[in-house]
């Protein structure tokens, strides 16, 4: 007589791998939930980080926001990335379309470079000229006042904004 040797049947087998299967499909829902948050969190702080260059930048010139130029590498997010560590900042990673800009007006990537817009009213809010900005001073509730958000219909620029002392903005 041979020693009873414990071991699985195939039958056991089977149910044991149909049970993962079923609990691993439950938790792929959970587990993208929780990358989708994870990615909320990282573009809250590309915000905070872009907020804080904004203010380095203000500080820095005399009180007053930076103003886009028309030129290469003089827009927003090119004026405001030597207050930054790196380009990524711009990109929210659940933002699939956002691009790093490869200095071409006009090009695939300029409309898709980033994945935030800005205060036309602000950053283009003289009424004289729209590539020149208000003065921090100019802001009655400077705290209240958004600067920057996520933008996905109008990804990176706001081309059709007009200033803050339009008649009718």
């Amino acid at each position: 007589m041979r020693p009873f040797r414990a071991a699985f049947t195939l039958i056991e087998l089977l149910v044991v791998i149909a049970v993962v299967a079923i609990l691993a499909a439950m938790l792929f829902p959970v587990f993208a939930q929780a990358r989708e948050k994870v990615h909320g969190f990282s573009c809250l702080s590309n915000l905070r980080q872009i907020g804080m260059a904004t203010t380095l930048y203000a500080q820095d010139f005399d009180d007053r926001y930076a103003s886009p130029d028309p030129e290469p590498f003089r827009w927003l997010p090119d004026v405001h990335q030597a207050y930054l560590k790196t380009w990524q900042v711009w990109h929210c990673p659940s933002d699939p379309h956002a691009k790093t800009w490869d200095g071409f007006w006009a090009s695939a990537s300029f409309r898709v470079r980033t994945s935030y817009i800005w205060n036309a009213y602000v950053f283009q809010g003289d009424a004289s000229d729209w590539r020149v900005s208000i003065p921090l001073a100019a802001v009655p509730s400077a705290s209240s006042l958004v600067l920057w958000a996520e933008g996905y219909a109008n990804p990176g620029w706001v081309p059709d904004a007009l200033p803050i002392s339009a008649p009718e903005p």
